[in-house]
């Protein structure tokens, strides 16, 4: 269910978006400049919305400080993943400074199911930790590409609440531990991107991307039973990313800007053939989240065995990508194309494995994908669209080492996989000089599942008899500069 919302979340981004241009009764002909009407963009608002998101919680486990033991010692360290949806309502106040700038302040309240299953307590123990809620206070200053279309960027202060979890037997799923982690709030800070459109007076439909970081803290073990301190502890450093779309309506208190001063700045341009063969570059941050399975080796033994608890590994990181494609402009508002494109990938995490007694560095190398995408014509410089299709991934292979002493070499390793897949994405672009484009896109990619055996490096490669099921989902936000050979009228 997260993987479809995840889809889901993608897709709405944009088609608020477009749904909103249709609402704005764009009729033929379609590009004519407007007349001299203004939008007022100062004013309170209120919304709700939905989305989704997927944290990385870096995780270093040490002896308790809290129980007078020095917190240097390292017995482990990994990188937890989760994914879920999220409901929000915000409230907010934008001032128009000028026709074509806003900005502006607000507040927001995430309630939140981003959960994951998290290893800990030496990895002897496992269990589901959740994001319960978030919240976050700040600013942003936006452009109006129109007068209906704001795009802006955004940051400020935040805070999370991760629920508390009681520890299962790594080795004896549904077995208590008996060691209990507590819930904890995080502070933290965040910054976002995003794109607003007045779908009617008051009315604002808006899709945004969130990134949040919210420092670390050492959480104390406790023993369930009597909640006394158990002397070791786990210092956690959660990060979240976040795709949402919202509806606002704004309690418009200011007049409107004069239409003297818009003229100029809104003035629409001769329709722009969008039909052409392209290629583009840019790059971007992504996360990935690896769903792990531990059981016997279908190689050796049947795989039904169930020989460990699930554990859900993270990892992010920069990519850069190169993209080739064609669109064709097929009605005045309408292009659909096809593409290609390569990220080159440095998304990376701490990987807990091998019947949680090793743990390594995962990596993304690369990715590529293809699909098509479908985009509709706001105005004659800026296309909103959704994309999908086919994708690839490629994740290094891990060479273990004791989770018991960092830096000793358990001689297990999994090898290097490539995995197939799906995505779904959303973004707008937008012609900033005849043939040149500029654009952003949010990208949610599901690569399925694949059974790896833990090898033994000290013979080998030998098959050790036991196996893990992995499953990687990434998510991505990627800007790209474009140029567009044309061919179309």
């Amino acid at each position: 269910m997260q993987r479809i919302f995840a889809g889901a979340a993608g897709v709405v981004f944009a088609v608020t978006i477009t749904g909103a241009a249709t609402a704005a009764d764009l009729s033929a002909p379609i590009f004519k400049a407007p007349p001299l009407q203004t939008y007022n963009w100062s004013g309170f608002y209120a919304g709700l919305g939905l989305g989704y998101g997927a944290y990385n919680l870096s995780g270093t486990q040490i002896d308790d400080p809290a129980a007078g033991v020095p917190p240097a010692f390292i017995f482990a360290e990994g990188t937890s993943g989760g994914a879920g949806w999220l409901a929000t309502a915000q409230v907010g106040f934008d001032y128009q400074i000028a026709p074509a700038w806003v900005v502006g302040a607000f507040a927001n309240w995430d309630w939140t199911d981003i959960s994951g299953t998290h290893v800990g307590m030496l990895t002897v123990g496992t269990g589901n930790l959740t994001q319960k809620w978030a919240w976050a206070a700040g600013g942003r200053i936006g452009y109006l590409a129109t007068p209906q279309l704001l795009t802006y960027v955004t940051g400020g202060y935040t805070q999370a609440h991760f629920g508390g979890l009681d520890y299962d037997v790594a080795f004896a799923p549904g077995t208590p531990l008996g060691v209990s982690l507590p819930s904890q709030t995080y502070d933290g800070w965040f910054v976002g991107a995003g794109v607003e459109y007045m779908i009617a007076p008051g009315w604002f439909a808006k899709g945004e991307y969130r990134y949040a970081d919210y420092g670390s803290r050492i959480l104390s073990n406790v023993d369930t039973a009597t909640g006394a301190l158990i002397g070791t502890a786990e210092r956690l450093h959660p990060i979240v990313q976040s795709v949402r779309a919202g509806l606002s309506y704004k309690f418009n208190w200011g007049g409107g800007v004069p239409a003297a001063a818009s003229a100029p700045i809104f003035a629409s341009p001769a329709p722009a053939g969008w039909s052409g063969i392209y290629a583009g570059l840019g790059g971007g941050y992504g996360s990935f989240n690896v769903d792990g399975v531990q059981v016997t080796d279908p190689a050796v033994a049947p795989p039904s065995v169930f020989v460990n608890d699930q554990l859900t590994s993270g990892g992010s990181g920069a990519f850069a990508t190169a993209q080739i494609g064609v669109d064709y402009q097929f009605a005045p508002t309408w292009v659909a194309g096809v593409f290609a494109d390569w990220d080159w990938t440095d998304l990376d995490g701490r990987h807990v494995g091998f019947v949680n007694t090793g743990f390594g560095n995962l990596q993304q190398r690369w990715a590529w994908a293809a699909g098509g995408r479908l985009g509709y014509l706001v105005t004659p410089r800026v296309l909103t669209y959704v994309s999908g299709g086919y994708t690839q991934t490629r994740f290094s292979g891990v060479d273990y080492e004791s989770t018991f002493a960092p830096g000793v070499p358990l001689d297990i390793a999994v090898r290097a996989q490539t995995y197939n897949g799906w995505f779904v994405g959303a973004g707008v672009e937008y012609m900033i000089a005849p043939g040149w484009f500029a654009k952003a896109e949010y990208r949610y990619a599901d690569y399925g599942s694949k059974i790896v055996s833990d090898i033994d490096t000290g013979f080998g490669g030998a098959l050790t008899g036991l196996a893990e099921r992995l499953r990687p989902s990434t998510q991505t936000i990627r800007t790209e500069l474009v140029y567009k050979f044309n061919w179309g009228g």
